[in-house]
């Protein structure tokens, strides 16, 4: 079976079922693990495919990865979709610790619905699937973000594969010291407001672990929650209220949130 971050496990559920059966044919390696390698994109069935379900019709950004990531790619053909995983909140609202990337700076989290490298279930959302984000957009713009003129969105490697690991063979091995070389796809740690107008430290880079939310609507974003309602989260929601909202765990309600 062909592996992938939570993006490639929905697809039957969003009428991809045929594509998703044509992905179970190619080696995991080459839709993730970062590999630096044509195979990632001229190999899968996602070379040049755009998936409508993943666009937001709103934003003005590039369909690919812009032409300003070329670090590691020398062709960009796979989507950048609009909407990113929710691994929780940084700090963590009960003050918890969480997992940092030490090389990059930025933090990992553990306390949302879509984790790197582990799997939650319904049971875990203790503060109940109504008042728990396991989904954000981010299709917008920052000043002085990511390679490309405001462009950070999480997406520099495949963002249909999962969590890579630089750590000794491979192995997530991970506190709050660091996780060694960690590149994210499809996932973020919230750690600033959303909307907000620069890349803080952390945010700047399309790899990292708190990308950005963000769009092109006024005032706020879209976010799906565990139980699969789609409410509007405005710019001006408290901070905390943010936060609490992306945390599994926390025991405390968020309150602001608007259906």
């Amino acid at each position: 079976m062909a592996a992938g971050n939570w993006r490639v496990e929905i697809m039957p559920y969003m009428e991809q079922g045929n594509l998703y059966a044509q992905l179970q044919q190619y080696n995991p390696n080459l839709i993730t693990n970062g590999q630096k390698s044509v195979d990632v994109y001229n190999s899968t069935p996602m070379r040049n495919l755009v998936l409508q379900g993943w666009k937001c019709p709103s934003s003005a950004q590039p369909d690919f990865q812009p032409a300003a990531w070329t670090t590691w790619w020398t062709n960009f053909s796979h989507q950048v979709p609009a909407y990113q995983g929710i691994m929780g909140a940084f700090p963590d609202p009960t003050g918890a610790p969480t997992y940092s990337a030490s090389n990059y700076g930025g933090y990992w989290c553990n306390n949302g619905m879509l984790l790197w490298n582990q799997a939650t279930r319904f049971s875990d959302c203790s503060d109940g699937t109504s008042n728990t984000i396991i989904v954000a957009e981010q299709s917008g713009k920052a000043r002085n973000c990511g390679y490309a003129s405001g462009d950070a969105r999480n997406g520099y490697y495949s963002p249909w594969g999962g969590c890579t690991n630089g750590s000794v063979n491979g192995v997530a091995s991970c506190g709050t010291g660091g996780c060694g070389d960690l590149w994210g796809m499809g996932l973020t740690c919230n750690a600033y407001a959303i909307n907000n107008s620069t890349c803080p430290g952390g945010a700047g880079f399309s790899w990292g672990g708190n990308t950005i939310l963000n769009s092109y609507h006024p005032g706020g974003i879209n976010v799906l929650m565990t139980d699969g309602s789609v409410r509007f989260l405005s710019e001006s929601t408290d901070f905390n209220v943010a936060q609490r909202a992306m945390s599994r765990n926390d025991g405390l309600s968020p309150t602001g949130l608007t259906n």
